[in-house]
This record gives C-alpha cells, sequence and structure tokens, in this order.
C-alpha cells in the first residue's frame, strides 16, 4: 500500500433516532455552521431534489476544510449511493481521493454512527512526507472526528429545544485550531536556528584551497572587506578633494 494511502474507520455513539443524525449529516451545505472546526466551507455544484432512497444521489460540491495541523484541504465530492435514513455514500478528487461511507444503525436509545474513509492524500504536502509523518498526519483525521461527534450532539441538543432558554443555554460549537502556536513554534525554531548558526558550528562547509572554511564567517569577511573598500574610497575622495580646493587657493593668490 502507497505511503500516502489512508483507511480510517470512526464510529460515534449518538443518543436519538437514525432519521435525526441521518438528515443532519446528509445537508453538506449546512456542515460549516455545525462542524466550524473542521469544515471552513462547502459549495454546492450540482443539486439534486430527489427524495426517497435516491435522495441526493448525483449531488456534487466542494469541500474546504482543515484539523488542528497548519495546512487545510480541498476536494470536491459527489453522492454516488444513498441509503436513507442508514447512510450514504461520497467519492473524493482533489486533495483527498477516494470514497466516503456514512452508516446509521439504530442502537436503543442510540444510533451507532460509523464513518468508513478510504482516501490517497494527493496534496503534495501529505503525498510527499506521508512515508515519514503518517501517524502525525492522521491523528489530524482524528481530531476532526472527536470535533464532529461533540458537534452532532450539541447540534441535535440544539433541535430539540423548545424554549429560547434551554436553547441559550446550549453552548457553540468547538471552532477551528488555532493558528498562532504555530506561528510561536516557528518563530521559536527560526531564532533556535540562527542561534546555532552563528554561535556554534556552522552547519553548511565549502571547500577552498584544500582547506574547510566555513560559509558564514567568509560571507561576514567579505561584507567587512566591502565595507572597508567603501570607507578607504570615500577617505580619498576626501583628500582629493581638499587637495584640489588648496591647489585653487593657491594658484588665486598668486594672481
Amino acid at each position: 500500500m502507497p505511503s500516502n494511502a489512508y483507511h480510517f474507520i470512526d464510529t460515534w455513539y449518538i443518543r436519538g433516532t437514525v432519521q435525526e443524525v441521518a438528515d443532519i449529516l446528509l445537508n453538506a451545505d449546512d456542515l460549516p455552521r455545525w462542524w466550524p472546526s473542521t469544515y471552513l466551507d462547502v459549495r454546492l455544484t450540482k443539486r439534486v431534489l430527489s427524495h426517497g432512497s435516491e435522495r441526493k444521489v448525483g449531488e456534487e460540491g466542494s469541500v474546504y476544510a482543515k484539523g488542528w495541523l497548519p495546512y487545510t484541504i480541498r476536494f470536491n465530492y459527489r453522492v454516488v449511493e444513498q441509503r436513507y435514513p442508514n447512510g450514504f455514500t461520497i467519492a473524493a478528487a482533489g486533495d483527498l481521493t477516494g470514497r466516503g461511507v456514512w452508516s446509521y444503525q439504530q442502537d436503543g436509545d442510540y444510533v451507532k454512527t460509523t464513518f468508513e474513509w478510504i482516501i490517497q492524500a494527493d496534496k503534495p504536502l501529505l503525498r510527499l512526507f506521508s512515508f515519514a509523518f503518517k501517524p502525525i498526519f492522521a491523528s489530524n483525521h482524528r481530531w476532526t472526528m472527536r470535533q464532529g461527534e461533540e458537534s452532532l450532539k450539541l447540534e441535535l441538543a440544539r433541535r430539540r429545544a423548545t424554549a429560547p432558554e434551554a436553547l441559550a443555554a446550549i453552548p457553540p460549537p468547538p471552532g477551528p485550531a488555532p493558528t498562532w502556536p504555530w506561528a510561536v513554534l516557528g518563530l521559536a525554531s527560526a531564532a533556535g536556528l540562527l542561534w546555532w548558526l552563528f554561535f556554534q558550528q556552522p552547519i553548511l562547509k565549502v571547500r577552498c584551497s584544500s582547506t574547510r572554511h566555513s560559509l558564514l564567517p567568509r560571507l561576514f569577511r567579505a561584507l567587512l572587506a566591502r565595507s572597508a573598500l567603501k570607507s578607504a574610497a570615500r577617505s580619498d575622495a576626501r583628500r582629493l578633494s581638499r587637495r584640489q580646493n588648496a591647489l585653487q587657493a593657491l594658484l588665486e593668490g598668486e594672481r
């Protein structure tokens, strides 16, 4: 299996009925409202108005999403199978290519909600580095699904609320992961790298006349020499100007 191939199976137990869960998850363009931690934008490019077991089959849209890691995902989807109210299947293409299968099964007062995601990560970042960072990339998916489970429970609670007071007491869904920790980490890493380069043994070496010289000191010496040459040139220009002025004054005095 290629290093950029992923197979996830996530299961939620949600108090409710399969119809309640199916009606929420089937409306893709509503995902950014109640699952904002993951779905930043969903736009329908082909709307289908069929009903019954064929509802939404053939619907197409574009998804813009993210997790806790500082990168985003874009892919297009198409609903290829409908099993209302027991689930549906989508085909995906873009940064992620493959298929996703939602399945709902009533289990007493709960709905066993399963999502199977079989995809190949074609986003260059994921495709090139999955061989080394696959567990980290996989944790990004698991984070989004945990946020989705909590968000779905809150959405069901909002829909069941009958009084304004009860509705106001329901907290908003979790939002996107903040990006400032990654900015701080990047600045700290850059500062650490610069400190190591300037005050420790340089990592870049070049060979010059069979002797190894560090690149950074050579650059500093070249800059200092250039500055010294400019300073000497300015000093020579000032001396020459003073001599010319003195000579001119002498000639005028003789006249």
